[in-house]
């Protein structure tokens, strides 16, 4: 396990530096392309930076389609969070909605159900006596949310000759990491309409 966290904080840590900022990502050039009919999902754990497949996607395609979702599922310390306080949502950039979904240890990952919940609950225009910081209603989430693709991202490790670890702990390190749940059955998200893309790095 010590060597896991150890290698884990490595690995975390050079991934960040590969999606960088969100923020700055949305406001930047990047953003700045074609649009294309669709909505896509992407679950992705850190709220504050990019999915890889997200920043792939747009350096390879120079497209991005015209409803993104950004989904992060955030743990907290109780068995059920609370359904009334589930769904937190805010549109981030022209068709770029954030949804943080929160989760205890006994409630399912479940994005798609994320999805729905934040359609259902969020996703309609705003009425007449809404206020200017109205979050009740969220009109870039007024989506059909059986419509949506997933795009899953991956980030493989692969050895390397940085003296950031002995030999040996990196070899446990990937077996580790190759062992570990399959995020497409853990988030349920569906075999038909889910892409996985990424990025690797070196060890």
């Amino acid at each position: 396990m010590l060597v896991w966290h150890r290698g884990a904080r490595i690995l975390f840590g050079r991934r960040r530096e590969l999606e960088g900022p969100l923020e700055q990502f949305v406001a930047g050039p990047d953003c700045a392309v074609r649009r294309v009919p669709g909505l896509v999902v992407y679950p992705h754990g850190d709220p504050t930076t990019v999915p890889l497949a997200l920043r792939t996607g747009v350096e390879m395609n120079r497209v991005l389609h015209e409803h993104v979702v950004i989904v992060t599922m955030k743990h907290i310390g109780v068995p059920r969070a609370h359904r009334d306080d589930r769904v937190h949502a805010r549109e981030i950039g022209p068709g770029i909605v954030q949804v943080t979904y929160l989760v205890g240890f006994h409630d399912s990952q479940d994005v798609p159900s994320a999805l729905r919940t934040a359609v259902a609950l969020l996703g309609h225009p705003h009425e007449a006596d809404c206020p200017d910081d109205c979050r009740r209603h969220l009109p870039a989430l007024a989506v059909d949310a059986d419509e949506a693709m997933y795009v899953l991202s991956v980030f493989r490790i692969e050895a390397g000759q940085e003296p950031v670890m002995p030999r040996w702990q990196k070899r446990l390190v990937r077996l580790l990491e190759k062992g570990s749940a399959n995020r497409t059955q853990v988030l349920h998200l569906p075999p038909s309409r889910t892409v996985v893309m990424g990025a690797e790095t070196v060890l």
